[in-house]
């Protein structure tokens, strides 16, 4: 191989460079092999492999994460334009749910996690007692969702129902649990439920100013931004990877899921990048 090739294969590993590799055929044309890839883990095994095939490498110049995301968000106007009375109403019911569900998970996190006696019970059983109010428009939302995708309803209750019992009678027994758990299940079960918890009180934020009309407290969701970038890099450490390699991983995904560049429903249904042999 070239020297300056492997000189070049080195430094996309060292330094997690973006890459992708091609071939040129005997009257000069070139066909690129894959989409890019980034200088990680994944992404050296396969540098490996396209080298050990005869392909060539080359630096790729792409979009920054920032940028992507600017380009890629589905936009409010097109969102309002599409959205029903009907759709409003899942979304109102689903964030209210999610809100009380995220509040049991703060609860259950101060007084496992952080042992905690003292916090405020009667919003935790606020929290319960609206999840309950609620089960009946969950009904609804799950005979909305079997409605739109013409689903047979009886059969598929039958299927859920059965579903459900088996995950039940699967549940194995606390202790049994406890005495299977290992240090970093706990630290994981920490950061997981934390970021479940504080998701929630920024959704809180959010959902109450769209639904509700109260004020948008931005210092409150910045906060919580802050606090989900925390609990985001305790699980990028427990995991081994850096919270750059996350986002040039999410890069490498976003350019194969829309590869015109721009937002589409069938580009988001579709996910090539579930289905792609990069």
């Amino acid at each position: 191989m070239d020297p300056a090739q492997l000189r070049l294969a080195a430094d996309i590993v060292e330094f997690g460079l973006v890459f992708e590799c091609y071939s040129v055929n005997e009257n000069g044309f070139e066909t690129v092999e894959s989409a890019a890839h980034v200088g990680d883990a994944a992404g050296a095994d396969y540098l490996v492999r396209a080298i050990g095939a005869g392909h060539l490498v080359r630096l790729v110049d792409r979009p920054t994460h920032q940028r992507l995301v600017a380009d890629l968000v589905k936009s409010g106007e097109v969102l309002l334009s599409e959205f029903t009375p009907d759709d409003v109403h899942l979304l109102r019911v689903a964030s209210r749910i999610l809100v009380a569900s995220s509040d049991i998970a703060d609860a259950v996190k101060r007084l496992t996690i952080y042992r905690e006696k003292t916090f405020n019970w009667e919003k935790v059983k606020f929290s319960v007692e609206l999840i309950r109010e609620h089960l009946g428009w969950l009904d609804d939302i799950v005979y909305d969702f079997q409605r739109r995708a013409n689903v047979d309803v009886a059969s598929a209750d039958s299927s859920i129902a059965t579903k459900v019992l088996n995950h039940v009678l699967g549940m194995t027994d606390p202790e049994q649990l406890l005495a299977n758990m290992k240090p970093h299940h706990a630290a994981m079960l920490h950061m997981v439920l934390a970021l479940v918890a504080d998701s929630g009180e920024l959704l809180d934020q959010f959902a109450g100013w769209i639904f509700d009309q109260r004020p948008l407290d931005k210092d409150n969701a910045i906060e919580e931004l802050g606090d989900l970038s925390f609990f985001e890099e305790a699980i990028c450490q427990f995991l081994g990877v850096s919270a750059a390699a996350v986002r040039q991983s999410n890069i490498s995904k976003l350019l194969v899921r829309f590869k015109k560049g721009h937002y589409s429903n069938e580009a988001a249904i579709a996910r090539a990048d579930k289905n792609s042999n990069i």
